[in-house]
């Protein structure tokens, strides 16, 4: 026998007899061989050894990390299984023997090693007492771990006949709380020199109802907070967060280290100073004498040393925290205090904790066993989970509204509640008779409505009018509170709304209400329809104020949604003034992040309201235009852009802009000559105006159209000039855009190089400009060049990337292009059937938005993807397509490449002799674009040379 110190862990599956009985001897032996190959796999990958198993497991590990990453694995390996178990895990380090069993008695069916001592024992007896699915750890195992591992302390444990007690500790991010006492184990107080038993420790506890769900990191940051010294914490947060519920939780947690007991105080019934002192003597138990009763509950709690009390529902009676409270911590120096409030209390020594909505796995876990509770049989599927989802995010992640949803299941269903949030005051109601302030939203929210003053209340309802929150200069140019007789300051206001939980700050500078917030603070200014007009209307004067200049250039983006609800309300009034500058600031970020069908369908509307063949028809008519093309809409977008054109003043920024717009269409049709004249406007105008951005738009529009007929030289010094216009403008939005252009132009020359290094300083540009257009183009294009260099893995990455961009978009002709790239992709990798179903969704999309150079492209890669498959006739049809599509443009570079692609089917084929003539056919294109022997074009016709 050999004295060690080991790492033991024991697993134990719970309930594992009355899920045998359950499933029966034979489904249960296939469940039990299945769970032992998993947890035998695991403990290979994580180094252990087995020493034991019967319903679960007993190992040993060289490392608490080892056993710690085993036990975390396992726990989540179970939740996979079907059904899925639970198990309780415990992780010890001590001195152990470890024997050796005779190989006699080994033959005879005994186990080849085990442990003696107490270590084992005490192991298994950490494993019962833990909580289902819950890893315990000795702080002997906790000593073993990194420094900066993330442990949360469970107090310390008296384990029946070990003389001392024992500190226990879990893993933080997996926080399950104390368990409760078992028989031969339970948890203990230090009181001097004494360890005590919590559960005889006083408190005053309410019993909690159900299972807690998530707040993690919530309770270790309040946790954290009193162990750094804080004795009066504040959890702020509007009704329905959780406020009360966390606090309770963190109570019962908290008991282990608080001999002088924790006590829970409901304020919610109190209203003067009187109230508060009634409320917290009930709390405490204590009976109060004749003299002065907030000393008297001072010199209790310094009596009882180490204690913390809980004050729940203080927001009513804030103005007499001083008063109480603030005397309490002066007296009880061993008190700690945790409050729950809607609004600050403003007191020195205040710590304050803003409570956030509940993230969607925790407010979509809450829902399931909420509903599980008034439902025993609701098990949603994958598509209901995906709907709870989206009901948690809607109901802003509050856990009273996710609650009383879930009480709904008993007459409708998720896919029928989030259709219904239209009416969600009437869908969060508890049925059945309760009139408390919880039973339903509205009854919450008109709890913090009745604590606000006049200004509050009047700033509140006409901040409903933002969507997706909004700064202090919008806010202080929306809020009208001259109709008071001392109209108070607007900041002031706004702060007291934030420090009242009904406004949260979301980020440096910007403030917003929660969806539930919102509602109820509009149905408060619907009451009166002037106020709601004349707000509106401050709104839509404010965010139509913003240039489009400012928008494109990335310094409103969190604004688009004010921009787009203040058109929409300015349709709905037929302000056009409103309406179209509103419209022009949302393009600038629509434009950029899309989506483009949105600001289409708001251009459609305006054009109607905008007085014909004026400037702000005309600027209507514009994004309307730039929208269709950038929805592969050309031929719609024509008939717009020209009504513009014909409306605004010729040689204008406005005109300007039109006819670049009107080229790009044109392009997208395959319609040169025409793209070519408005270009040459567009480029006088530019030079003749002296406007670096301008130019840069003129000289981009010029660039793409000079490489769509494939004169790239050119191409390359139209994109250099544009280049330096922007340089000089430092305009870094145009400046990655142009450097990703130059990327085309220097990898279709060939020129790899290059090429990455501009893609590279593109896709930072737009990233950093939250320009999601430009970055999905360039990661499409950069997933070509990988594609080029062999390395499949980085281009599928870069082109799914550009895919979820394009969709989200509705950017069709970046879609298309992708899809085609796709498929070259998969061409190369021999996936020929991946290949032509990509090539096909490529082209069907290239004929919807009406491009001949796009399909005839595709079509050419289509018919040699189908010549790998011997489709000799399809293949042939796909070629004499492509070259109809081809022939009239005026792309040298594209038409060679389906003569190269189709002379590659010739190959195949047998057919040598066309084949060649083929390749001449490539070689005069090559020579026609001037593009050189390392174009794309002439790697292309190396390449058949070789074969």
């Amino acid at each position: 026998m050999e004295n060690n110190e080991l790492v033991l862990l024991v697993c134990d599956v719970v309930d594992s007899t009355a899920l045998t009985e359950l499933l029966g001897d034979a489904r249960s032996a296939l469940l039990w061989r299945s769970h032992d190959s998993m947890a035998r796999d695991l403990l290979s990958a994580w180094r252990g050894r087995e020493i034991d198993k019967t319903d679960g497991l007993f190992a040993l590990f060289d490392s608490v990390a080892d056993a710690l990453g085993f036990a975390t694995a396992y726990h989540c390996a179970l939740r996979a299984t079907d059904p899925p178990m639970q198990a309780r895990a415990a992780i010890h380090r001590a001195a152990a023997l470890l024997r050796e069993t005779p190989a006699a008695d080994v033959a005879r069916g005994a186990k080849p090693l085990d442990v003696d001592g107490i270590a084992k024992p005490l192991t298994a007896r950490m494993a019962a007492l833990a909580l289902c699915g819950q890893t315990l750890l000795s702080e002997t195992a906790a000593s073993g771990l990194a420094l900066d591992a993330e442990l949360k302390s469970l107090g310390h444990w008296r384990f029946k006949g070990v003389s001392e007690p024992m500190a226990l500790f879990e893993p933080a991010t997996q926080s399950l709380g104390p368990p409760p006492d078992v028989e031969k184990a339970w948890r203990v107080t230090r009181d001097g020199e004494q360890w005590l038993p919590t559960r005889e420790v006083k408190h005053s506890l309410p019993a909690e109802r159900d299972s807690f769900v998530g707040r993690r990191p919530a309770l270790a940051e309040l946790a954290a907070a009193f162990a750094d010294g804080a004795r009066l914490v504040t959890l702020l947060g509007v009704g329905g967060t959780g406020k009360t519920r966390l606090a309770v939780r963190h109570g019962w947690d908290a008991l282990g280290g608080q001999p002088g007991g924790v006590w829970f105080c409901d304020l919610s019934q109190a209203l003067s100073l009187e109230g508060i002192v009634h409320a917290v003597a009930k709390g405490l138990e204590l009976p109060l004498g004749a003299s002065d009763p907030v000393q008297q509950i001072g010199d209790a709690l310094a009596s009882r040393g180490s204690a913390l009390v809980i004050l729940d529902n203080f927001e009513q009676v804030a103005r007499h925290a001083e008063a109480s409270l603030g005397r309490w911590l002066a007296q009880a120096q061993g008190a700690t205090f945790l409050v729950t409030s809607r609004e600050v209390l403003g007191i020195n020594g205040e710590i304050t904790m803003a409570l956030p909505p509940l993230p969607d796995n925790d407010g979509t876990e809450l829902f399931v066993r909420r509903a599980r509770g008034a439902v025993s049989q609701f098990n949603p599927d994958a598509d209901d989970r995906r709907v709870i989802a989206e009901l948690v995010r809607l109901l802003d992640g509050l856990p009273l509204s996710i609650e009383l949803a879930a009480s709904r299941v008993r007459v409708m269903a998720p896919h029928t509640m989030l259709s219904r949030m239209g009416e969600r005051f009437k869908l969060l109601a508890t049925p059945g008779g309760r009139r408390d302030r919880q039973a339903t939203l509205r009854a919450t929210l008109d709890w913090s409505w009745d604590l606000l003053t006049e200004a509050e209340r009047a700033a509140l309802a006409q901040l409903s009018v933002f969507e997706g929150g909004f700064t202090l200069p919008a806010a202080e140019a929306v809020l009208d509170l001259s109709f008071m007789t001392e109209a108070p300051w607007t900041v002031d206001v706004v702060q007291a709304l934030v420090q009242k939980s009904l406004l949260r700050a979301v980020a440096a500078q910007r403030l917003e209400m929660l969806r539930s917030v919102q509602d109820y603070a509009a149905e408060r200014l619907a009451a009166d329809a002037g106020s709601v007009r004349s707000a509106q209307t401050r709104h839509g004067r404010y965010f139509s104020a913003f240039s489009e200049l400012a928008t494109c250039a990335g310094q409103h983006d969190a604004d688009v949604d004010n921009m787009v609800v203040a058109t929409r309300r300015a349709l709905d009034v037929k302000d056009a003034e409103i309406a179209i500058h509103a419209l022009a600031a949302a393009w600038g970020v629509l434009g950029r992040s899309g989506p483009f069908a949105i600001a289409a369908q708001l251009a459609e509307a305006a054009v109607t309201i905008a007085a014909p063949h004026s400037e702000t028809s005309a600027a209507a008519l514009r994004v309307a235009g730039c929208a269709e093309t950038a929805l592969g809409q050309s031929t719609r977008a024509l008939e717009h852009l020209r009504c513009g054109l014909a409306s605004t003043t010729a040689g204008s920024a406005l005109a300007l802009r039109l006819h670049c717009a009107l080229a790009e269409a044109h392009c997208g049709l395959g319609q040169m000559n025409e793209a070519g004249v408005h270009l040459d406007q567009a480029l006088t105008a530019a030079r003749q105006q002296a406007d670096d951005r301008l130019l840069c738009l003129a000289l981009n529009e010029r660039g793409a159209w000079l490489m769509r007929q494939s004169r790239l030289q050119e191409s390359q010094s139209a994109y250099a000039e544009a280049l330096q216009a922007a340089l000089r403008a430092q305009d870094e939005r145009w400046q990655g855009g142009l450097r990703g252009n130059l990327g085309v132009i220097a990898h279709m020359l060939g020129d790899v190089l290059i090429s990455r290094q501009h893609y590279e300083a593109a896709l930072v540009h737009a990233t950093t400009q939250r320009d999601q257009r430009w970055e999905g183009n360039t990661r499409c294009n950069l997933g070509q060049l990988h594609q080029d260099e062999g390395r499949s893995l980085e281009a599928e990455e870069q082109f799914a990337c550009a895919l979820a961009t394009a969709r989200h978009l509705g950017h069709r002709r970046l879609e298309c292009t992708v899809l085609c790239n796709l498929g070259l992709l998969r061409n190369g990798q021999l996936r020929f059937d991946d290949a032509i179903s990509h090539f096909h969704a490529a082209a069907k999309l290239a004929k919807l938005i009406n491009d001949p150079r796009a399909q005839g492209q595709i079509l050419g890669y289509l018919g040699l993807a189908l010549a790998h498959q011997g489709h000799s006739d399809e293949a042939e049809a796909a070629f004499s397509d492509g070259q109809t599509l081809l022939c009239p443009l005026q792309d040298p570079i594209s038409l060679g490449l389906l003569y190269c692609a189709r002379a590659q089917g010739d190959l195949l084929a047998g057919r040598d002799s066309r084949a060649r003539e083929l390749v001449v056919q490539a070689r005069a294109e090559l020579e026609r674009s001037g593009a050189g022997a390392d174009s794309e074009l002439g790697r292309a016709i190396d390449a058949i040379h070789a074969r």
